[in-house]
């Protein structure tokens, strides 16, 4: 479950199992779930620089389940301010991710500002790391919380906090204004495919090569191939291929995208150009573009199905151009094959265009289809 998810859930405290360790004065706990077994307070062992530190040691863990130790106050006097949030923590065994969390609700625990450190999660046995989140209050924020959370089983130690107004020339690292997780960048990267990375949100089903910012998402089960292909480009020295690996029915599908922040382009027109190539493919394949919202429900979308089609073809320009809406919070682009096949995308491109550049509509949506509805 992401983190983010994990925030708004937590608003309930849920009964579990007492700790063995003192609980300090203002804070509370919780878990995810009742049969995580599990001791947190203060440890007088584990010391920073002097200090007493908090102890969140999870000895059995349910699945994904997450341990949190935490404290809310009132967030009306931080209101317009940036605050800083600074921790000093060191794990042990930790078999999953050891996280700081600051977070500012509105009006009905709405969350308006977070930053959970799901880009820099901690695990495994570490010495004492400072960790800083930054982030700024707006004007209708009414709670503030700051915690500590352990996924999975092992031991996570805190101390040498600290809280205090910053000025605004120190960067933020809200990571909910960008959307959700998975995103961590305002703009387009590795558009060439050139650099991998171990496939982080991926389960042990994943086929393929996993370029370095790209996700892959699709039907259960090795079905489909999804990555770098070095053996066919157009103008890098590697595509991205998406090819069935059995075969499958005209509902399966495998998608290669990327997510990134769109408030830079807010009231803007875009336009995502690149080059396809198809072989034998029955079912459709085609670029894919979305707008989501700061929580990311889709707003619109747009694709190539229409012009890529199914069958073979060689390499083909394909564009899509669309306005992205003030209130647009994450673009994702990519592309998508369903059924059989195998389906190549090289030569991106990502980039602001003039008004005068038109936009494109899909062809499914120009007019009413199906009228009769003998098409099933």
């Amino acid at each position: 479950m992401a983190l983010n998810t994990l925030e708004k859930s937590a608003k309930k405290s849920t009964v579990a199992k007492l700790p063995i360790r003192a609980m300090p004065k203002g804070w509370h706990h919780w878990s995810s779930d009742a049969k995580t077994q599990f001791d947190l307070g203060v440890d007088e062992k584990v010391t920073f620089k002097g200090q007493k530190s908090a102890c969140i040691e999870v000895r059995k863990a349910v699945s994904d389940s997450t341990v949190w130790m935490m404290q809310n106050f009132e967030g009306q006097g931080y209101r317009g301010k940036r605050i800083r949030l600074t921790a000093h923590v060191r794990t042990k065994d930790v078999a999953k991710t050891a996280v700081i969390s600051l977070c500012v609700f509105g009006p009905g625990y709405t969350t308006l500002a977070l930053d959970n450190m799901a880009d820099r999660p901690i695990s495994g046995t570490t010495e004492w790391t400072k960790c800083e989140l930054v982030l700024d209050v707006p004007q209708t924020a009414t709670t503030i919380r700051f915690a500590g959370i352990v996924t999975g089983p092992g031991a996570m130690y805190i101390s040498g906090i600290s809280f205090e107004e910053v000025d605004l020339d120190v960067p933020k690292t809200d990571n909910y204004a960008l959307g959700c997780r998975g995103v961590w960048v305002g703009h387009p990267v590795n558009m060439d495919f050139s650099k991998n990375e171990i496939a982080k949100y991926l389960d042990d089903e994943f086929v393929g090569v996993l370029p370095k910012a790209w996700l892959q998402w699709g039907t259960k089960g090795r079905v489909y191939e999804i990555g770098a292909d070095e053996a066919v480009a157009y103008t890098s020295k590697r595509s991205a291929c998406i090819k069935s690996l059995v075969s499958v029915g005209e509902l399966d599908y495998g998608w290669l995208f990327q997510k990134f922040g769109a408030p830079s382009y807010r009231g803007k027109r875009v336009r995502f150009t690149a080059y396809t190539k198809a072989s034998k493919v029955k079912g459709r394949c085609g670029l894919h573009l979305c707008v989501m919202d700061i929580v990311s429900n889709e707003l619109f979308s747009e694709n190539t199905f229409d012009l890529d089609g199914a069958g073979t073809h060689d390499w083909t320009k394909h564009e899509i151009v669309v306005d992205v809406p003030h209130h647009a919070g994450v673009i994702s682009i990519g592309a998508q094959l369903s059924g059989n096949g195998k389906f190549w995308f090289d030569g991106l491109k990502f980039e602001e265009v003039d008004l005068d550049v038109p936009a494109t509509i899909s062809q499914w949506k120009v007019f009413p289809k199906n009228l009769n509805f003998e098409q099933t």
